[in-house]
């Protein structure tokens, strides 16, 4: 499995920093590691959230769909970024409705830096210092289901309707 950046946009904005004003001074992006933790800030907010009886997505999916355009982006600019594919797939677990296939893709690439990792200290002879964020990964691709796209079941054997539990990356 590999998933790249070259597939469509699976968040609605695309571009999380539209230019307004064409003809105004192009501001610069805030650096990668304030957009990560902002996006670790909106995916805690939206981990808050219910969705309401009625069925409408609460702040839960807003800040859902902001984490997962403002990760993608840090992406589009650092593809190798293993905290990057683990929070895009936190982001489309929580998204409202969940996109798990997303979710599935990107703690799978995630997974497979990890392995590569892993398998670079292995040859060099070092120990794998990843254990933590492989773990976390794996908690996350648990709520999931079996195939890693389905559904996490309660213990009950009923679909889960509260919001995935979040795990930290490190």
């Amino acid at each position: 499995m590999t998933l790249t950046l070259t597939n469509p946009h699976p968040f609605p904005n695309p571009n999380p920093y539209p230019n307004p004003n064409p003809k105004a001074e192009v501001l610069e992006r805030p650096e990668l590691e304030l957009r990560v933790a902002v996006t670790k800030l909106l995916l805690e907010c939206a981990s808050q959230g219910d969705t309401e009886a009625d069925g409408a997505v609460g702040l839960c999916g807003t800040c859902a769909s902001q984490a997962g355009d403002l990760v993608y982006g840090c992406l589009q600019e650092d593809e190798d970024n293993v905290e990057g594919w683990f929070l895009l797939g936190c982001a489309a677990q929580l998204m409202a409705p969940p996109d798990l296939q997303t979710a599935a893709d990107a703690f799978g690439r995630a997974q497979e830096m990890l392995d590569s990792i892993r398998e670079a200290c292995r040859q060099m002879g070092d120990k794998f210092p990843y254990a933590e964020q492989e773990a976390a990964i794996a908690r996350q691709r648990a709520l999931l289901g079996d195939d890693g796209a389905g559904d996490a079941m309660d213990e009950d054997g009923g679909d889960d309707d509260e919001a995935p539990e979040l795990v930290p990356m490190s």
